[in-house]
């Protein structure tokens, strides 16, 4: 997307309630029956694979792939994830995320893999394995944030001033004395029974 092409989005965005529920309707609505494919597509698998991994008919992926069936429910969607073997993620985003999210809707962006992949079994392992905080995002009048996924990745960490650091190192001593302090509850409660 070319810069005044994202300048008129903002502003499109920016200028009206009717417009931002719009584009988030029709994202929503055309993202998920488009990754719901992608995902059957990298699998190999046919509608009626997929309908049998997720013990539905085939008639309800062909229903949940058409964008203009816009009817998906909560329920189907745990059943496709559990399918896939791939995680479901609903939350609400501020537009400058969800914007980002929508730039690149490639197959290979959509694409996601299974927790049976080795490469994800490794990034779940190192995510389990990693410092309690791998960075800080700092916000305006707020605490900061612990993006851990990032690490596991093996994403590049961010350049953290002295002042972030200093915050960053406190929470860390934070979170790690939560953590002991769990530890200790559970090994207590191992020990009484």
């Amino acid at each position: 997307m070319s810069l005044l092409s994202k300048s008129k989005l903002a502003e499109r965005l920016l200028s009206s309630r009717k417009v931002r529920d719009a584009y988030v309707y029709e994202h929503v609505r055309n993202g998920i029956p488009f990754q719901i494919r992608t995902l059957r597509k990298d699998r190999d698998w046919s509608q009626a694979e997929l309908a049998d991994a997720a013990d539905t008919s085939r008639t309800v992926i062909t229903r949940i792939e058409d964008p203009n069936y816009g009817r998906l429910t909560l329920k189907t969607l745990f059943e496709i994830a559990s399918a896939f073997e791939v995680a479901l993620l609903v939350k609400f985003v501020p537009f400058s995320r969800l914007v980002g999210e929508y730039e690149d809707v490639s197959s290979s962006a959509l694409s996601v893999p299974s927790v049976s992949d080795r490469r994800e079994r490794s990034a779940l392992l190192a995510w389990a394995q990693a410092e309690p905080v791998s960075h800080v995002e700092r916000k305006p009048n707020s605490r900061p944030r612990f993006d851990l996924l990032d690490e596991a990745r093996g994403a590049r960490q961010p350049v953290v001033s002295p002042p972030e650091e200093f915050l960053r190192r406190r929470e860390q001593l934070e979170v790690s004395k939560h953590l002991n302090l769990e530890s200790d509850l559970a090994k207590a409660a191992v020990g009484s029974q």
